[in-house]
């Protein structure tokens, strides 16, 4: 699926949406990678872009 929020993602909608859930709820960024299963650096990546 593509994902509409960010350009040329290789993460689906459906995960980034879940990486966004919870950096509402304010987990960090190296347990949101061991949850959804994108890589820490991926993530810490989109924390930055997000914040």
């Amino acid at each position: 699926m593509k994902n509409r929020y960010i350009k040329h993602s290789r993460i689906s909608e459906a995960t980034f949406r879940e990486i966004l859930r919870l950096f509402c709820i304010d987990i960090e960024a190296c347990k949101v990678a061991r949850i959804t299963g994108v890589s820490g650096p991926a993530t810490s990546r989109l924390y930055t872009q997000i914040r």
